[in-house]
């Protein structure tokens, strides 16, 4: 098993989305990732639930390489795959310890 390997057959397959990291800036990048947008039920107290979406965008680990919190990423738009696409906000950058990395997103 190998996550990486897993990965990169991922991203040459139909389930990738395109994005470009630092988009606007001399760094830009473009790459190809998953994007994902559970669904989360939040507690909000007493018996009122909240609905929210914690999207989130899987890509290499050396794409993801100096990455951090506060950092752009634009999503291409991908409805079939319920990718909105749009411009999003870094909450946290993950490696995995497996050449994959999660970013957390949230809407810029």
């Amino acid at each position: 098993m190998n996550p990486a390997a897993d990965l990169q057959r991922i991203l040459a397959g139909p389930l990738a989305v395109g994005a470009t990291l630092w988009p606007g800036l001399p760094q830009a990048l473009a790459v190809r990732g998953i994007y994902d947008a559970p669904t989360e039920l939040a507690d909000v107290g007493g018996e009122v639930k909240h609905v929210t979406y914690a999207p989130s965008f899987h890509l290499g680990t050396q794409e993801a390489a100096g990455l951090k919190r506060g950092d752009q990423v634009e999503i291409e738009p991908r409805p079939a795959l319920g990718a909105p696409g749009g411009r999003y906000e870094i909450k946290n950058a993950l490696p995995d310890g497996t050449g994959v990395t999660i970013l957390e997103l949230m809407e810029a």
